[in-house]
């Protein structure tokens, strides 16, 4: 091979590698964002679930609590390595290092440090309750 040809070759290879991640940004900058409506779930009407009981979402990995007075919705994922808790009556254990939380997903004993994500709840006047999945807050949603 000529090293003109070479050099050829090389020109081209790199021009359509910088015009592809060009065009890859544009594409990505005129999109819309997907996070935001793959985080918001809705999980069905507030009537759907029982009264003083924690109640499990399994495609979700959430625990929902309602009383007559707020929601408390809970992720599922214990905080140490993943593993997917148990609800006790104690509150929540995670079955494959033993880290214990209690109902208000605070860490109490066990390898997890940090409390059990609280994930931020809406519910409509209709009833129906969204969840969002990547945003936490600290208290739970008080109802009217």
């Amino acid at each position: 091979m000529k090293r003109r040809d070479f050099i050829n070759k090389v020109a081209i290879g790199t021009a359509t590698s910088v015009g592809t991640v060009g065009l890859a940004a544009v594409v990505m900058e005129i999109l819309p964002p997907q996070t935001e409506s793959f985080s918001r779930i809705k999980i069905g009407h507030i009537d759907d679930y029982p009264l003083n009981e924690f109640s499990f979402i399994s495609e979700k990995k959430i625990y929902l609590f309602r009383s007559r007075s707020h929601i408390r919705v809970l992720s599922g994922v214990c905080t140490h390595l993943g593993c997917t808790i148990k609800n006790t009556e104690q509150g929540f254990d995670c079955p494959c290092h033993g880290s214990h939380f209690d109902k208000t997903g605070k860490a109490c004993s066990g390898p997890a440090s940090r409390s059990l994500d609280r994930l931020k709840t809406d519910v409509s006047k209709q009833g129906l309750i969204t969840v969002n999945l990547n945003e936490f807050v600290t208290e739970d949603l008080q109802l009217p």
